[in-house]
């Protein structure tokens, strides 16, 4: 969390002290995220070698979060022969089709493409372009 001195601080600098600032801030930030990154799978590594699911350290919590379960199909068939035909319903759907309402939607991936036609098609797709607001600034030094 910022304090609110260092946000004065920051609020003070120039425009090319912010920017420098700010790469230096996004550099140091992604190599402290790949550390913790790579730090997490030595763990997970370490608890998987061992079918921990725990860690012990005296003053962190250290657990593990397994993926999701998955089941062999195959195998669960033969506890459908096991259970009343009541719980096989609450228990297992069969395959089957459904028939589910989509929204109307436009790819423009494609759409953009039509553009080569001009005239009125152009003209109609610019006119439904909507300019989105900035909401990131990407940071790179440059070569």
């Amino acid at each position: 969390m910022i304090s609110d001195e260092r946000k004065e601080f920051l609020s003070k600098l120039d425009t090319h002290q912010l920017i420098e600032g700010g790469l230096t801030a996004q550099e140091q930030a992604n190599d402290i995220y790949d550390e913790a990154k790579y730090i997490k799978f030595i763990l997970t590594q370490r608890m998987n070698k061992d079918g921990a699911s725990i860690l012990a350290h005296p003053t962190i919590e250290c657990k593990g979060k397994k993926d999701n379960t998955s089941w062999d199909l195959s195998k669960l068939a033969s506890v459908r022969e096991l259970l009343s035909p009541e719980d096989v319903n609450l228990f297992y759907i069969a395959e089957h089709e459904e028939t589910i309402i989509v929204p109307e939607k436009y790819d423009m991936r494609v759409g953009n493409g039509f553009k080569k036609y001009g005239g009125d098609v152009k003209e109609a797709i610019e006119n439904a372009t909507v300019d989105g607001k900035i909401r990131d600034v990407t940071l790179k030094r440059k070569e």
